[in-house]
């Protein structure tokens, strides 16, 4: 098979999920046993279409930049380029979610930010919503920020063994042992 019949294999293959997808979406329960099928064969798509953080980051980089496309892809980017500097080697889950909603934090403020900016003075109770909601974000941000810090700590202050440690039965295993065998 040669790449121009396999990429043309493969954008039918893609053209065949997303109308199982858009069926799905209408509500046509048909097209869900093959989109199970596909989701067991393949875990990162099905990862891809219910990581609900990344869902949330999605409506609030739409929601803060409307349809500018570009700022959206240039926000993701962002976005993307923070997690980065944000992770860890070693991170658990716990860790990369409390990361996810850091970021999805970030991009609230400065959603919060960017609309106190626009508002007009006549409008004193938006004004004073706004406010409260970004302090009450980054509130939160500084809460996620700390019990990041703390998981880590956390992790870091649990004793690894050496890697090339011996290990030694404790003694009244080997009595046992000794019983058993006797």
């Amino acid at each position: 098979m040669d790449n121009d019949s396999a990429d043309n294999a493969m954008q039918q293959e893609l053209d065949h999920v997303g109308e199982l997808i858009e069926r799905a979406k209408t509500g046509d329960a048909s097209a869900m046993p093959e989109l199970r099928v596909l989701m067991t064969k393949r875990p990162a798509f099905c990862q891809a279409l219910g990581n609900l953080g990344a869902n949330v980051m999605v409506v609030w980089i739409q929601k803060h930049s409307g349809e500018n496309l570009v700022q959206q892809e240039a926000i993701g980017r962002y976005v993307d380029q923070l997690r980065d500097e944000i992770a860890e080697i070693g991170d658990g889950p716990l860790e990369r979610i409390v990361t996810q909603q850091l970021l999805i934090t970030q991009v609230q403020m400065c959603y919060f930010s960017g609309m106190i900016a626009q508002a007009g003075t006549e409008h004193l109770a938006t004004l004073r919503y706004l406010g409260l909601q970004l302090d009450s974000t980054t509130r939160r941000m500084c809460y996620l920020a700390r019990n990041l810090e703390r998981l880590r700590k956390g992790r870091s202050a649990r004793p690894s063994p050496p890697r090339n440690a011996t290990v030694t039965t404790p003694p009244h295993i080997n009595h046992l042992a000794e019983l058993l065998t006797a």
